[in-house]
């Protein structure tokens, strides 16, 4: 498994390494991963494509819309966050929904001494309580897959107003929370490293 952790990185430098950690893990099966986090932008996924809300790149003049080919709708991306791509090759005894909950787990089990998080399909994420935590957003391309989960760590730098109108994946603006909202604050960096650690844990007997 190879490994890069890298606290802020631009989306664009992001698709760069997808693209190509995609092609080297789909000839060589090496699952590689990334974690990192972005400065503000939202992404849209297949199935918001049509939104409106792609009208507000013009209207707020600070903020990036990128369309992207994974599930789901729109959503954010901020430095405050801690997101894990995954680029691994799935099989006939790890398939996409294997791959769903092993994403949730690791952040369940690397997080499970601070707080109960719930892993629920609809609307896809993690949540504590009725609050959203982490969104996730996967696309399998030829048995591959790119993109992973986005978890808010710590407060996250977004104009409330600004988030209640484009309504990512079609929840509220005050549905969204973070760690450090709950009174929870993680070092960056210590929580990227369990992570890993738990993924690979995870994964070790499913490949």
């Amino acid at each position: 498994m190879e490994i890069k952790i890298i606290k802020e990185l631009s989306y664009a430098d992001y698709l760069e390494w997808l693209d190509e950690a995609s092609e080297k893990t789909r000839s060589d099966g090496v699952t590689r991963v990334m974690v990192c986090s972005h400065p503000l932008v939202f992404t849209m996924g297949r199935g918001d494509r049509q939104n409106t809300n792609l009208g507000l790149e013009s209207k707020y003049h600070n903020i990036q819309v990128i369309p992207i080919n994974r599930g789901g709708g729109l959503t954010f991306h901020a430095p405050n966050q801690i997101i894990f791509y995954p680029v691994m090759k799935l099989n006939s005894t790890y398939g996409l929904n294997d791959h769903l909950c092993t994403l949730a787990k690791t952040f369940q089990h690397s997080l499970e001494s601070n707080l109960s998080l719930e892993y629920k399909k609809n609307p896809l994420g993690l949540w504590y309580q009725n609050q959203k935590l982490a969104s996730i957003g996967i696309e399998l391309k030829r048995f591959v897959t790119r993109h992973g989960l986005a978890f808010n760590l710590n407060k996250i730098p977004i104009d409330q107003a600004l988030l209640g109108e484009l309504n990512p994946c079609g929840l509220s603006a005050n549905t969204y929370t973070s760690l450090e909202d709950l009174g929870i604050k993680l070092d960056w960096h210590q929580t990227a490293q369990k992570l890993v650690e738990q993924f690979q844990v995870l994964t070790k007997t499913k490949l």
